[in-house]
């Protein structure tokens, strides 16, 4: 599986990042916001507390959390983040990462986004 978090979207009291995931021919987007990173990170630290010794989250912040150089900084930490979890074999494949990266609400997917991607990656195996 690879994950690339490609982009985020400010809401009125918080921000959602854009996360990719590709896994063997499929592929698709969802819409994660920094909270819910930070409960997956929680319910993994008592899950897998060894191998989450060494892979940290991008902290908290609570002033200055929509300014864009801090989004961006953040993007790439939790996009980092979320590669150094997939790393891990145990972790990887554990049911709370298959439910946070393939969610059942439609609201998260990201919507039409992929279509030109995915035009563009048949085009390329061509």
């Amino acid at each position: 599986m690879n994950v690339k978090i490609t982009g985020y979207q400010k809401q009125l009291k918080h921000v959602e990042y854009k996360v990719i995931v590709s896994e063997q021919s499929q592929k698709w987007g969802v819409w994660i916001r920094y909270s819910e990173f930070r409960n997956l990170h929680q319910i993994l630290k008592k899950k897998f507390p060894s191998e989450l010794k060494q892979i940290r989250l991008p902290p908290k912040k609570i002033i200055g959390n929509f300014d864009e150089d801090f989004l961006e900084q953040r993007r790439l930490g939790l996009e980092e983040y979320i590669n150094a979890l997939l790393k891990d074999e145990d972790v990887a494949e554990c049911m709370e990462i298959n439910k946070f990266l393939k969610p059942s609400e439609p609201s998260k997917l990201v919507e039409n986004d992929l279509t030109e991607e995915n035009e563009k990656e048949k085009e390329k195996q061509k």
